[in-house]
Parts: C-alpha cells; structure tokens; sequence
C-alpha cells in the first residue's frame, strides 16, 4: 500500500505516463513498484523530475501495477463532466453568470 508522502511526491499523471506505483518517499529517496525493469530512463526521468537522491523500482506484474494505480488514484480528481455539473446546479454561480451577461 503506498504511503501517502510517496502519492504526493508523484503525481497522478507521472505514475500513469511512468507506469510506476508510488509506495515509499522519505529523505529524497523514492521508492515505486515497476512493471517494466528495463524501464530504467524512467526512472531517471523520475528522478530528474522529482528532484530527488534516488528514485528505487521494485519488480511487480504490468497488470498489477496498473491495477494499483487505477486504484490508488481513483476518486483522487473530478471528472470535467461532475465540474460542469456541479456549476450548473451551483444557484449562487448561476445568479452570478445572470448579473453579468453571461
């Protein structure tokens, strides 16, 4: 399970695009579970991105990590559609938008 420090040092986008599992952060090194071991320029990407020490992979199947990550960030961020929803029924913005012409 990732600890949270370790889903704040990488984003949500940095784990899909990297496919890596952030579990571990502490003292500039970070630890991910990584389906691809040769991926190796990922995690010197990461690294260099992070402006960290050391970013460590440990080996898991591609499945299971992707798995993880849907997991891990779902619920993290609102889809465009649930914005959009919520200002349409949001009546404060709406009498705002009616004041300004919009």
């Amino acid at each position: 399970k990732p600890a949270p420090e370790a889903l704040v040092a990488i984003p949500e986008m940095a784990a899909s695009v990297y496919k890596v599992l952030p579990l571990t952060a502490k003292d500039g090194h970070v630890t991910v579970a990584i389906g691809d071991p040769m991926n190796l320029p990922g995690l010197d990407d990461l690294r260099n991105m992070l402006s960290v020490s050391d970013v460590n992979g440990v080996v898991a199947s591609e499945a299971e990590v992707e798995a993880a990550i849907t997991k891990t960030f779902a619920g993290k961020r609102e889809s465009i559609e649930d914005i959009v929803k919520g200002m349409e029924e949001d009546e404060e913005l709406q009498a705002s938008a009616g004041r300004h012409g919009s």
